[in-house]
């Protein structure tokens, strides 16, 4: 089963009792749960390994967790366990911050200058941290939410390492760009995508000046908005600012000091930033220590940020701008639904006995790695997180130890084919809420782990240990693929039909627009290519005769073959297309399916078909029948 679905409160999940959800973002679902008196954070993947999941959410999962393993700082969020859901989602247990986002912390304590700066430079010195490590981690989604402002220490908290990666990793994401929040990203990375958008297997390098940049895109909101936390914003900041105005002069109560740094901090020329975050946290404790008054005054009068945001201009958005809005509450409650969603409601009972063993067999090669890396690269237990007691009143306890999850309308469920030994892979990962060690516990998925402390990074195992950690890593992700090949009936989520809608594609529950669509990035401009059938693909829009998407945007989805016809004896290939990726606005959810192509070729599953057709916007479709 795949989804955000919620786990509803008062499930049980290995000991943890959950209390009330918390948030969702593009790769996990976090709950507030509660173990004994006290409160944790668990983050479920949206997807489990073997459901057609186009983000790689499970795999992110796996990665976070390994990378925050690695991971020993004040200013950084902590794991505290990980395991599996009956459905086969992994998930992973992590210290609960009781407190606000940096964003609504400046909101309601109304900090100064110099309180500002010492916040700030506690944040930079944890990215410092994760830089210098040995294989050099980077956050990659820098942003005012995903930092957390313990209500009780005043001390700031890095979370949300869904999107991290470290250097000379993996890439998870087939785009050009990796996975983060626009309005953050760089100029440069903007630049290299318009650059390179249509050239096959382009993948930008994300640097310290990426990081840098966001941290400086931070401090402005910070400083210019007085609700940052409620406000829309007021600045695309993905587009190069060459009339950015200085933060000093939308806010004249910022000294100079602090605007001189922001605007080096969001330079056009990376060279001109700060070398690095060490040298940004120098710069944010010299603030810190200012003897200045201006110094000491409230970054922003209390009397601002009590007012409602100035003025409905954000309600009144119009085009791109309403339709981004309207995304943004949509995206994260519909990603899950667009999958083909497994059938285990239509697997005889018989199969789905033995269904789960097969799977887990992959991983055997991954549990010998792992339990010989932990036998002598850990060291006891991690203790229980000292955190913010629960709220009073917790539902009671249900009976079952997994969530119901409710049936939700889907992209085309796919029968899936009879399951091969599998055969492990061999190169290390990337990720978002993962499990400690190689997932060597899928002897009952329903198990949870007490984590064992990593190696300390002057331990002389930390090397060994941080290269068999992604390595069983991948051979446990990577030796259980289940292959849907086959397109089936679907009816295309309402979300889905609004988003279509608002972006012309769509009109009354009807598509009206006719695509032209090279069906893979990789693909020629002319001739056949060979599709891997049940793999992700990635489209590239070249023309519209309908809508204001233009050419050049992205379309993800899934290749699949449809039953012999007399006209394709070997099948048509199909692409169901689940998203678009428009530059510089963001994703959106779709429903697209390629026109006819016969495949000319089918081995392995492996179908050789024309790479350029047309495509549209359906509501609902089935496959053509002989």
């Amino acid at each position: 089963m795949i989804g955000a679905v919620e786990l509803q409160p008062g499930t049980l999940l290995d000991g943890w009792q959950i209390v009330r959800p918390l948030r969702t973002g593009g790769f996990g679902a976090v709950h507030h749960a509660q173990q004994q008196g006290k409160a944790f954070a668990i983050k479920v993947a949206l997807h489990r390994e073997q459901s057609g999941d186009v983000g790689k959410t499970h795999a992110r999962a796996l990665l976070e967790m390994s990378l925050l393993l690695t991971l020993d700082h004040p200013n950084i969020i902590k794991p505290r366990g990980f395991g599996y859901l009956p459905d086969g989602r992994a998930y992973c247990v992590l210290e609960y911050v009781e407190g606000w986002t940096l964003g609504e912390w400046k909101e309601r304590t109304f900090p100064t200058f110099r309180e500002l700066a010492r916040v700030c430079a506690k944040i930079a010195g944890a990215i410092e941290y994760m830089h210098a490590r040995p294989r050099k981690v980077f956050h990659r989604d820098l942003k005012l939410s995903n930092v957390m402002i313990s209500s009780s220490t005043g001390e700031p908290v890095i979370i949300d390492l869904g999107a991290a990666t470290y250097e000379n990793a993996e890439e998870l994401t087939t785009t050009p760009l990796p996975p983060g929040t626009d309005r953050y990203r760089s100029p440069e990375a903007w630049d290299f995508y318009y650059q390179q958008r249509h050239t096959p297997g382009a993948r930008y390098p994300f640097k310290v000046t990426d990081e840098l940049f966001a941290v400086g895109v931070m401090l402005y909101e910070l400083l210019t908005v007085p609700l940052p936390a409620k406000e829309p914003p007021r600045l695309d900041f993905s587009e190069r600012m060459a009339n950015l105005r200085a933060a000093r002069e939308v806010n004249p109560r910022v000294p100079e000091a602090w605007s001189a740094l922001v605007e080096d901090l969001l330079a056009h020329d990376p060279a001109q930033r700060p070398v690095n975050f060490k040298a940004l946290r120098s710069r944010l404790e010299e603030l810190a220590n200012h003897p200045g008054p201006e110094h000491a005054a409230e970054v922003h009068a209390p009397s601002a940020q009590r007012q409602p945001p100035p003025g409905n201009g954000a309600r009144r958005k119009q085009g791109w701008r309403k339709v981004l809005a309207w995304a943004d509450k949509q995206a994260a409650r519909l990603r899950g639904r667009l999958q083909p969603r497994a059938l285990v409601a239509r697997v005889p009972a018989s199969r789905r006995q033995w269904r789960k063993p097969l799977a887990f067999a992959g991983m055997v090669a991954a549990v010998v790695v792992a339990a010989a890396a932990a036998a002598w690269l850990t060291h006891g237990e991690r203790p229980a997180p000292a955190s913010a007691p629960a709220p009073a009143s917790v539902p009671a306890p249900k009976v079952a130890t997994a969530p119901a999850v409710p049936t939700a309308p889907a992209l085309p469920p796919v029968k899936p084919p009879p399951v091969s030994a599998p055969a492990p892979a061999t190169a290390p990962k990337e990720g978002s809420t993962v499990k400690p060690k190689p997932p060597d516990a899928p002897k009952s998925p329903r198990a949870a782990r007490a984590l064992k402390a990593a190696p300390a990074p002057n331990d002389p195992g930390f090397p060994a240990w941080c290269k068999a950690l992604p390595l069983a890593l991948a051979m446990a992700t990577e030796g259980c693929a289940s292959i849907r090949i086959k397109a089936e009936p679907f009816e295309c989520p309402p979300g889905a039909k609004e988003a279509m809608e608002k972006l012309g594609w769509m009109e009354d529950g009807i598509g009206r627009a006719s695509l032209a669509v090279k069906l893979d990035e990789r693909g020629p401009e002319r001739g056949a290519w060979t599709f891997t059938l049940g793999a992700p693909v990635t489209g590239v829009l070249k023309g519209a005769d309908r809508g204001e998407v233009p050419a050049g945007s992205l379309l993800y989805g899934t290749a699949y073959k449809t039953d012999a016809l007399p006209d394709a004896p070997l099948g048509e290939l199909r692409i169901i297309y689940d998203h678009v990726e428009i530059p510089g606005k963001g994703k959106f959810p779709v429903c697209v399916v390629s026109q006819r192509s016969a495949i000319r070729e089918l081995k392995d599953n492996k179908a050789t078909a024309q790479a350029n057709v047309g495509a549209g916007p359906v509501s609902s479709w089935e496959p053509p029948r002989d």
